[in-house]
């Protein structure tokens, strides 16, 4: 609750029955716990009353659905978001060096009586971690490659390495990255056309390429990952304009389905800004 101290508080002195970081820990509490709806965060501190009261003043009790509403319906969200930012890093700071994905996704229900997706967020997954760093709403008239940099601007990335997918392919997001002091791997599909070529032809014509192989077996097939690498980025045109790249990445795939025999191939590409061999890229 530490990070929650500096949240202003909405309302007005004569409405305040209740302490904001009592409605703030109780809400938090119920949402871990699968609670999703106001009514729900209501009956979880009503249940948890006892529990609650070793931790908190609980002045008036537990505050009513309606309450919890209300008050969040007040506070800034930005803070908010910042308090959130601020207390998942601390936590996540455990793990030097961490792995960050970023990836976007529509969220359910999030349209019209709940049965259209209309809301586009961008996330920043730590796997070491095994959550949600932060999230950034992708603006109605925008799209991923600019909410993304803000995402970026407000997280302490130094020293991760930033996978992202094709869509987040682009100049300007690989400078940001290098400028926030982190390395990044990055999809090449073909909306980076002349790159994406470039990195083709590198792998055709160069001699210099590195390997690592990694074989796995489970649910029914076999899976064969060769991971081939490239050092020399002087096969990549206007390179300078990929601030910090390092690496040219191929990935072959190959998946044999056991039961039918039959076999799935897939090339995919990256570039990235870190210096290492084909067995870490893999």
């Amino acid at each position: 609750m530490e990070h929650f101290k500096s949240l202003s508080d909405p309302r007005i002195d004569r409405k305040k029955l209740h302490k904001l970081q009592d409605i703030i820990f109780i809400t938090i509490a119920a949402a871990l716990c699968g609670c999703d709806e106001w009514n729900d965060i209501e009956e979880f501190g009503e249940l948890r009353h006892d529990w609650l009261k070793t931790i908190l003043e609980l002045p008036n009790g537990i505050p009513s659905h309606d309450t919890f509403n209300r008050v969040f319906s007040l506070i800034d969200p930005h803070a908010l978001q910042q308090c959130f930012i601020s207390w998942v890093q601390e936590v996540a700071q455990l793990t030097e060096g961490r792995i960050i994905n970023i990836d976007g996704k529509r969220m359910c229900n999030s349209g019209e009586e709940g049965n259209k997706a209309i809301i586009h967020m961008v996330s920043a997954w730590s796997n070491a971690n095994n959550m949600v760093l932060a999230q950034q709403k992708v603006n109605d008239k925008s799209n991923e490659i600019t909410a993304i940099p803000a995402l970026l601007e407000i997280l302490d990335i130094k020293g991760c390495l930033i996978t992202i997918d094709a869509m987040g392919c682009q100049q300007e997001i690989a400078s940001k990255i290098i400028s926030k002091e982190a390395d990044y791997i990055l999809a090449v599909k073909g909306n980076q056309g002349h790159l994406h070529d470039d990195i083709q032809e590198a792998f055709d014509q160069e001699t210099a390429i590195t390997l690592a192989t990694q074989v796995n077996t489970g649910h029914g097939r076999i899976e064969k990952r060769t991971c081939s690498i490239i050092t020399g980025t002087e096969w990549i045109c206007k390179k300078e304009k990929w601030e910090g790249l390092q690496t040219l990445i191929k990935i072959q795939s190959e998946r044999i389905i056991k039961s039918t025999d039959d076999k799935q191939s897939q090339t995919r590409y990256y570039i990235s800004s870190r210096k290492a061999d084909a067995a870490f890229f893999n």
